[in-house]
């Protein structure tokens, strides 16, 4: 019946047996090496080892919003930027997703904040080199290095940043009744940052600044019953004076109080951190059981890496285990990099010998893309896709160049 599962098997057993359990089925199936091959694999809301940082500018994260459909004056992409550990988010709308144009555009940030340690991106180690090549050549004293690409530790924070965009930029463009998006990212910007984030315990603003987001005179302090008859700057010189007369503190006295205020902010906002990630191990410790050395693990092969026909799983098994990171070995070699728990899937039978696997890959390191290719038959490569909007009519289209057809457009 094709490895068809559970449901399949148990409608052709009808016809011939009876009395054959669904647990007697299950336990068949979890012997089907093929059967783990294919299986799905279940969706990762978990983390093992939460990625925290104590100092401002010591990891940034970064991605891009795809507004191809929805494009304004030219412009098709937003660039979310964001703190890792004040969660501030500056927007940036982009023409395109070169890398000298998001360096232009990260040039400015960091004249202004300062540039991060770190600056990590889920578009891949390769992208973020070229922008952090072309922002030596723009800068020549910076110094940047590139975060690991499909960080399964940054706890998805970019994601939710880039969710939460994506609501706002929606109720606005409806409120307003427009579509200049480009135009709404400045507000969308400043009410993403004054929002309370649960992550920190305050809003991103105060934890950058220490102190509430200020919309002009309203929000100095003055009786709204004066705000409104201050028209010029003596008007505003004459209440602070009256007010200055029953504070003694001077000048000095306040800048000290603003600097340790921001002190304050960003300790406390290390301190929920430092709590939110206790929960997430928590919660990750009770719903993952934990995993031995010499236990087959299936692991789940993206569909850039894989090729059509070829299983969905690529069988491991676990050779050691150093700070909760898991280093696989496949029948043609070692995995380079090593794997969180979240990342891999226990098989209920030990379908590979961790003695006779290691001997077998004979301390050969390769990447998941070069053992998903030798666990198939149909080839080492992934499948080409267009991104064309309507036809693909010319060579421009990465399908038609190749004389392939990727979908119907073709």
């Amino acid at each position: 019946i094709g490895h068809g599962g559970r449901d399949r098997m148990v409608s052709e057993l009808k016809q011939k047996y009876c009395n054959i359990t669904k647990e007697a089925i299950m336990t068949y199936l979890k012997l089907c090496i093929h059967c783990e091959k294919k299986s799905s694999n279940p969706k990762r809301g978990l983390v093992s080892k939460p990625i925290l940082h104590k100092a401002f500018n010591s990891r940034a994260q970064m991605d891009l919003i795809d507004m191809q459909s929805q494009s304004f004056n030219d412009f098709r992409y937003i660039m979310n930027y964001q703190d890792h550990l004040t969660k501030f988010v500056i927007l940036r709308p982009l023409k395109t997703k070169r890398a000298e144009e998001i360096a232009f555009n990260l040039m400015d940030i960091y004249t202004i904040f300062g540039a991060p340690a770190i600056l990590h991106s889920d578009n891949g180690r390769e992208f973020v080199n070229k922008i952090i090549t072309e922002l030596n050549e723009m800068w020549g004293d910076i110094k940047i290095v590139h975060g690991k690409p499909r960080h399964s530790q940054s706890q998805g924070s970019i994601e939710r940043a880039n969710r939460d965009v994506e609501d706002i930029l929606a109720t606005w463009m409806a409120e307003n009744n427009s579509t200049d998006w480009p135009t709404a990212l400045k507000f969308i910007q400043f009410q993403k940052n004054r929002a309370f984030h649960s992550g920190i315990g305050r809003s991103p603003y105060e934890a950058m600044f220490g102190c509430p987001v200020r919309l002009g005179v309203a929000s100095v302090g003055f009786p709204s019953d004066q705000v409104a008859n201050l028209n010029t700057e003596e008007d505003i010189e004459t209440i602070i004076n009256s007010q200055l007369e029953k504070s003694p503190d001077d000048d000095i006295d306040i800048v000290n109080q603003q600097q340790q205020n921001i002190l304050s902010a960003r300790e406390e906002s290390v301190k929920c951190l430092e709590k939110q990630a206790k929960k997430m191990i928590k919660t990750s410790n009770r719903k993952l059981k934990s995993i031995n050395v010499g236990t087959t693990v299936r692991i789940p092969i993206p569909d850039v890496d894989k090729a059509r026909g070829s299983p969905r799983n690529l069988l491991a098994v676990v050779t050691d285990i150093q700070d909760d990171l898991y280093k696989l070995c496949t029948e043609n070699g070692f995995l380079k990099h090593r794997y969180t728990r979240t990342e891999i899937v226990p098989c209920d039978e030990n379908f590979l010998d961790l003695k006779e696997t290691t001997n077998s890959a004979k301390e050969k390191e390769i990447t998941l893309r070069e053992a998903a290719g030798h666990n198939s038959i149909a080839g080492t490569q992934g499948y080409q896709r267009c991104h064309c909007k309507t036809k693909c009519q010319n060579n421009r289209c990465a399908c038609r160049a190749a004389k392939k057809l990727c979908n119907s457009k073709c």
